[in-house]
């Protein structure tokens, strides 16, 4: 399939939901849709304005910590903006500057600054945090006595930091591309979601791992650039694209994992991550502490799993001392107190035994919507992106964010 090029693009794109694995998508006239698209649900350039109009998202990649400082480096000079008026304070040649807090105002190297938020805008575009270089603005927030960085970064030049942290790079061109796009969709749900907080996402496995142009890759870049700007969308707004490592054999109801039911996000047999790293596992912890993990004194005697979801996740388990204490927990409540690498999941089966805990599980992750190595599995095995979408996202629709979600 072609790339969507940044300027002339013509997307022809079929409005159908996934579940029919009718969706699909051209770049040119030279790219081949998936099926005869209605007249009436062809969107052309004028209707979805031109691909380099784009969306900022902020992301939160420093916070300091007591009174230690962060440090920025603009290799190509950098201007200080006011953001509430857009006045620029003042444009610097190549510079190292330290923020940080003065009586609970910002301290730009050692100036303390009225305003709590400032902008600075590289003259070349970059700058580097912590070691890392990043594309984009810098916004310096401070909130009591610490300063936070968030990189205010267009979403295509983000998802060229996150794609090759999150999937394997070498993986299939349709098995990227599905991540880019399922990727594309969670930053920009939870942008729209955000949008009265400092910043839209942060930059670790709580949202997305993002680390800049770090890692960047040809192919990462690749799958980003040929699926420019299109989202899941879901009864007219942008799907959260939720995704995991390994789901060990079938995904989850986003409503048995979280509080929160989301139509789309519906368990699926998914038997392509058989075989594949993290698929099985065992733990090993021991009872003792396990239970001051829980909070329980001695050392854990007996675990009692009290339900379970339709997948064999567990759902809650009892979890009961040598002294007598019983905690009572859901199944996501322990992996987190147990820690998310040792547990790696909620498809697990407990037992002590003797002075240890074993749980002995599947898949590697919360279990809900894409499947990462299932996804790999199956392009290899001849599936397109949006087959594979068609899959994991139940009744969702592929289209060009700029429909439903206006330039922020």
């Amino acid at each position: 399939m072609n790339s969507l090029g940044p300027v002339h693009v013509r997307l022809i794109l079929l409005v159908v939901l996934i579940s029919t694995v009718t969706i699909g998508w051209a770049a040119s006239s030279a790219a081949k849709p998936l099926g005869p698209a209605p007249a009436e649900l062809v969107l052309h350039e004028s209707e979805i304005g031109r691909s380099n109009d784009s969306a900022l998202v902020k992301v939160s990649i420093a916070r300091s910590a007591g009174t230690n400082g962060i440090a920025l480096t603009f290799e190509g000079g950098v201007s200080l903006i006011l953001p509430a008026r857009g006045l620029v304070l003042t444009n610097l040649a190549a510079s190292n500057i330290m923020l940080g807090v003065v009586s609970n105002r910002l301290s730009v190297s050692g100036t303390s600054m009225t305003s709590a938020t400032l902008i600075l805008k590289p003259r070349d575009g970059l700058f580097r945090c912590q070691g890392i270089r990043y594309r984009g603005d810098v916004i310096a927030q401070v909130s009591g006595q610490q300063v936070s960085v968030i990189n205010r970064i267009e979403i295509e030049e983000y998802l060229r930091g996150v794609l090759p942290h999150e999937v394997n790079p070498a993986w299939h061109p349709e098995a990227l591309k599905a991540q880019a796009i399922a990727a594309r969709s969670y930053v920009l749900s939870r942008a729209s979601e955000n949008r009265s907080f400092a910043h839209d996402v942060d930059n670790t496995v709580s949202s997305q791992v993002y680390k800049g142009t770090l890692g960047e890759k040809p192919s990462t870049d690749k799958a980003v650039e040929e699926t420019r700007g299109l989202v899941l969308m879901h009864n007219g707004k942008i799907a959260v694209g939720f995704f995991h490592a390994s789901c060990g054999g079938a995904t989850e109801d986003s409503g048995n994992v979280w509080s929160t039911t989301l139509p789309y996000l519906k368990g699926k047999h998914s038997p392509w991550c058989a075989g594949t790293p993290h698929h099985s596992w065992v733990a090993l912890i021991p009872a003792s502490e396990t239970a001051q993990l829980l909070g329980l004194t001695g050392s854990v005697a007996s675990i009692e799993v009290r339900g379970w979801t339709p997948t064999r996740r567990v759902r809650s388990l009892a979890v009961r001392s040598g002294t007598g204490q019983v905690r009572v927990l859901s199944g996501a409540d322990f992996r987190r107190a147990l820690g998310i690498n040792r547990v790696k999941s909620m498809l697990f089966t407990p037992r002590v035994r003797g002075p240890w805990v074993q749980l002995v599980g599947r898949g590697w992750g919360h279990g809900v919507g894409m499947c990462q190595w299932c996804a790999s599995r199956m392009a290899q095995q001849g599936m397109e992106a949006v087959q594979i979408l068609a899959h994991f996202y139940s009744g969702a629709a592929i289209l060009p964010w700029r429909v439903v979600w206006p330039i922020k």
